[in-house]
């Protein structure tokens, strides 16, 4: 609850990230994807560093980050993640509009966007 309209620290500190559910007609349903927490994404990043050095991403580990994004974010009806580190190989196999669509969404509620990525390259340069 808020007292006088102003958010509680407890309130804050329960908030869970956004999630929406998705269409996947291919799958033959939908499926649910969620945002990253902040602690989620900083992990995210560290393991591609490169990512955030303009013009320095290798096609192959932009693939690698974006399954990882697509694993940790792609939930079942129950809540649960969808797949398993194990499904990396088999998620190679799939159709690509399916699985941009899918990371796409996982961006955008992740704050990966574009414009996210640049203020965190310009937040590494400052420091």
């Amino acid at each position: 609850m808020s007292v006088d309209g102003y958010v509680t620290r407890d309130r804050a500190l329960a908030a869970r990230p956004p999630h929406e559910e998705v269409d996947v007609p291919e799958w033959g349903g939908r499926v649910i994807v969620r945002g990253l927490t902040l602690g989620e994404r900083r992990e995210l990043l560290a393991r591609y560093p490169e990512l955030l050095e303009r013009g320095a991403a290798d096609p192959a580990r932009l693939n690698d980050f974006l399954l990882d994004l697509l694993l940790m974010t792609v939930l079942g009806g129950d809540g649960q993640r969808l797949f398993s580190d194990d499904d990396r190989e088999a998620l190679m196999s799939q159709p690509p509009q399916v699985i941009d669509r899918l990371v796409q969404k996982a961006l955008e509620l992740s704050g990966l966007t574009v414009t996210g990525i640049q203020a965190a390259q310009t937040n590494l340069a400052a420091t």
